[in-house]
This record gives structure tokens, sequence and C-alpha cells, in this order.
């Protein structure tokens, strides 16, 4: 007994229609390595300037070095700085200390009297926490709190109870008697012919050349190893409460923790004589004692106050206008301006660093400026206003101690690094059913890993503000099909559900259209629903009737 059957084949037509779209997203970009990230600073010293980046590069300009800063080779991951009269020294993380520049008096710490114009470590030192260039000798803080010096030891500078030169680190004594060494340390300075350092209990010992009264006891004579400084007035007690001190050349300073400020050593006045051989507290131009300080810092007879507020105040001798203007002597700290204007002054400014004869100031943006005299940098003449750190790649560009923001500008946010530096740019993850295609970057850049068309890459960074946009598409469909057999058996009247696959599985447009060939025979009603109808006409049992079903790709 013959059933009445329709045999169906199905063949399958495909039209993929790719809708592709320009997406600006946010692009991440750091640094090509970034073992760790340290916080930045800046160092004046006696004709020359160093900066520490975000990153833990340090770079140099100044006399002999050129106007514009230049990476020092051979340091890195390095956490502090300290620029003296013509040598430098760096602290790295792992708790090593590197020396280069002068070394006549065997301020570098290698046994020798060589000079070493690239980073030398200095052996046999570890576990330091904190370094400080002077005038011709160097210390060291150690994690114990102990403190070693090396260098020029002429006037007791070093502390170790001589008066001879060290060409590598001796240690501390402890005070006049020279038995014991010092122990309780957490903060060190040196000057250029002294030394100050500040104890656990926020007293100030010092010793080294005492001539001007700069050891603070009470006396004018050279000590070699430490004192204790005294409260003030020649009084019995000592000073007390400080969390920082700076030693200069002829001048010493103490930031107490009610944010006032001591000083002993040479006296700032315009008879340009007398001395404090005892702390007394910096007072403005109206009487008051000076207040709201931070941050203290002592040049060769200037000195820098860093304020709550961001604003910057200077004292001393100051260089004026011209070599033939001299100094101009202020008695009392001053609002340092932020231009060539008078009526405009330095503001948001998060570090500060006093050199011999001139200043460095770092913004909360890491933009750096500075003033004074122009043995150092790019300073024209003499500068009474700061003027901007470039970094000579550009008219406009300037040198920036910030690395971790991001240098490429992409809608969500953005930053500046140096030019020169390598970067490295990640797409963000695409939205689903879209795949990345390309980078559009403007300026053009110079690709030292990856490509326009690769996801990540890294470029070198131009001398000025990059744009780089991600173009995403949707990924296009590469087939579909109907699961099974394309031939199947039905009854008329039957109603088969059908279900088309689309792949690849994550493309975003899914839809799909559905038609007969042979509607009389088998139609369509909803889109991936195929009904089997009964015909007009009964077929014979002999009669095989075929519909094909064309699937379509709407566009979405």
């Amino acid at each position: 007994m013959f059933k009445k059957v329709f045999r169906q084949a199905f063949s399958l037509v495909m039209v993929c229609l790719l809708c592709v779209s320009m997406v600006t997203i946010g692009v991440s970009a750091t640094p090509e390595t970034q073992p760790f990230t340290t916080s930045p600073m800046i160092a004046a010293g006696g004709s020359h300037s160093l900066a520490l980046r975000s990153d833990g590069t340090v770079w140099a300009w100044g006399e002999g070095l050129g106007s514009t800063p230049t990476p020092v080779d051979s340091l890195e991951n390095i956490i502090s700085i300290s620029a003296g009269g013509l040598h430098s020294l760096a602290l790295r993380v792992d708790g090593t200390v590197w020396a280069w520049g002068s070394n006549e008096s065997g301020q570098l710490g290698d046994g020798t009297t060589n000079q070493h114009d690239t980073p030398i470590p200095i052996n046999n030192l570890n576990n330091i926490i904190a370094v400080s260039a002077g005038g011709y000798h160097s210390l060291a803080l150690c994690a114990n709190g102990s403190v070693w010096s090396w260098g020029s030891n002429t006037h007791g500078q070093l502390g170790d109870g001589m008066t001879y030169g060290r060409s590598t680190p001796v240690q501390v004594h402890g005070g006049e008697a020279g038995g014991e060494y010092l122990q309780d340390i957490t903060y060190i300075s040196a000057g250029y012919e002294h030394s100050l350092a500040l104890r656990e209990n926020r007293t100030v010992l010092a010793w080294g050349a005492g001539g001007f009264g700069q050891l603070g006891n009470g006396q004018t004579g050279n000590h070699i190893t430490p004192v204790q400084v005294i409260g003030g007035g020649g009084g019995g007690t000592f000073l007390h409460s400080i969390t920082s001190v700076s030693a200069g050349e002829v001048l010493s300073f103490a930031l107490r923790d009610d944010g006032t400020v001591l000083v002993w050593g040479w006296r700032v006045s315009e008879a340009l004589s007398g001395i404090y051989i005892a702390p007394v507290r910096l007072r403005n131009e109206a009487g008051a004692f000076f207040q709201n300080v931070t941050s203290v810092s002592a040049g060769a007879v200037h000195a820098l106050a860093l304020r709550n507020d961001g604003t910057v105040w200077i004292w001393g001798m100051v260089r004026m206008g011209t070599p033939a203007g001299g100094f101009t002597v202020y008695e009392s700290p001053r609002q340092v301006h932020g231009g060539d204007t008078s009526d405009t002054f330095l503001q948001n400014i998060t570090s500060i660093s006093a050199g011999e004869f001139y200043s460095i100031v770092m913004r909360t943006d890491g933009i750096l400026l500075e003033c004074g005299e122009n043995r150092t940098s790019n300073l024209s003449s003499f500068r009474t206003s700061p003027i901007y750190v470039t970094s000579g790649t550009g008219v406009d560009e300037l040198f920036n101690v910030n690395i971790n923001p991001v240098a490429v500008n992409s809608g969500t946010g953005s930053g500046s690094l140096a030019a020169g530096t390598t970067v490295t740019i990640t797409a963000n993850t695409p939205p689903t059913g879209q795949r990345f295609v390309r980078w559009n970057i403007s300026p053009a850049v110079t690709f030292t890993s990856g490509s326009a068309t690769t996801a990540t890459a890294s470029f070198i960074m131009p001398a000025q503000a990059v744009t780089a946009t991600a173009v995403f598409e949707d990924i296009p469909v590469t087939g579909v099909s109907i699961p099974g057999t394309a031939t199947r058996t039905l009854t008329a009247g039957q109603t088969l559900q059908l279900q088309a696959n689309v792949t690849p599985a994550n493309v975003a447009n899914r839809a799909v259209n559905w038609s007969s060939n042979n509607p009389q025979i088998a139609t369509v009603n909803t889109p991936g629903l195929s009904t089997q109808s009964r015909p007009a006409r009964q077929p014979s049992p002999q009669q095989r009737l075929t519909a094909v079903f064309r699937l379509r790709l709407k566009s979405r």
C-alpha cells in the first residue's frame, strides 16, 4: 500500500551582507616595560640637575651635559637621587648606591679618585634607604639607622673622627667621644662642608664645618663627630619636633611639625654680615613666624620653601637680572612668580630643590620649571622668574617626569610622554559580534612591534600628541546550514520546524530570511519555521514533489 508522501529536497542559498562600522574606543597606553614605578623626584646641584622619572630612569642636564635632559646610561629601577657639587648619587630599589661625575676627593666611593662619566656601583654598601650628595662628600642612610660617609673630610664632614678624606664609605660616629656609631637616624642632608642628620626622637645632629655657626650647637668651631643642635637662643634645650633638615653651603634649615622653619648659620641680611650659632624661627615680612611650610631646600646662600597651598617662597642671596646685577638679598621669604609678569605666581607645585645659585620646582602634572644662574641649563642669562624645562624634541615640548599617565589621546583620557619613548597600545575588548580591524593613528608613527592591523602594537612616541582610534567591524558570516539530511520525507499537512546554523558562532547578525521555491507544495510562514501545506490537487502516490527552501541573511 502506498502512502501519500512528499519528498522535499532542501537546498541552501546564502547571501552574506557585511556591515562595517568605525568605532572610536578607549586606548590603554603604558611604557613598553614597567618593572616598577616610583615617585618622581628632582635634584639641583652645583651646576647640574637631575630628574627621576616615574619609570625609575634618571635624566640629567646642566654644565657639560647640555641644556635639555638626557637619560643617564645604565640606570634603572631608581627610587632616589641627589646632586652634589660636581657629582651625583642614585639609589636603586635593591638598596644599592650608584655614583658618577667628579671624583677628585673620592666622593664616588669606588676607592679611587678617577672621574666616572657613567654610574658605577659603590661596593659593600647595601640596604641603603636614602642618599645625599654634598659639595665634595657623600652620605648614605642604612635601613638599620646607621650613616655612612665618603669623600672630602677637611672639616670633619664625614663624621668619622678624622680630617682626612675617604674614597670608600666609613661609618659615622655617634658623638664627641667617637666610640659609638650613629644607629637611630631617619633623615640625612649633606651640605657643602657640613652634614645634618635627624634622629628618631626628632632631634638634630650636625658635624663638619662650623665657622658660620651652621652646626647650630652654640659655637663656631668645626666638629669631626656629630654634635646636638640646640633649641635656639643659646638655651640648653635641644632642637626638637623636627620632620626634615636641609644643609646648604653656610646655612642650615629644619622644618618643624607645626609648619614653621628654623634657620642657623650665616645670617641673611642687607649688611651681609652676622651669623646664628643656634636655630631661630624664620619670619615673614610682617615679622610673624613663616608658617604652613611642607618642604624646605637649602642652596649655597639661598633657600626655598614649599607651602601647603602649592606656592613657592624664596629668601637669601638671589641672582637678579644679569651678571652685573649681582645678588638681591631677601631677609624674609618672598613668593616666587610664575612668569615674566609680576602679577602671577607659581602654583600647584609639589616638589622643590635649591641648587648652588639656581632652583628647580615640579608641578603636580610633572612639568619642571627652573630659574637662577645660567650654568645649569637652558636658562637665558639670569632668570628671576621660572621658565619651563624642555625636552629638546620640539619647540613647545615640555620635559615631564611622569611616565605612567597615558600618552595616547583616545577620548577616554590623555597624558604625556617624552618623545622617543616606546609606547604600547592595546585595543579594548570589541563589542559582541565585532572584531578589531586596524588602528587609525595620527600623526604617523614608527612601529617597533605589531602593526596598524594588530590589536596590540608598540611605537616610538613622536614630538607631539598622538591620537589612536581602533576600527572595529561586524564579524562576517562564513556559512549557513540546516542540520540533518538535505532530503526529508513528510506526510501531507505535517509541520516541520527548521533551524539554521550560522557560522561563526560569535557573529552579531544572525537573522535569516527563509523562502520556498514552490509555495504550492510548501510554504514558510515565519522566519525559521517551514510548514508543509496540503496542495490544491492531491498528488498521486507516484508523484514526487520537490520544494527548495532558500535561506538569505538579513542585513541588520
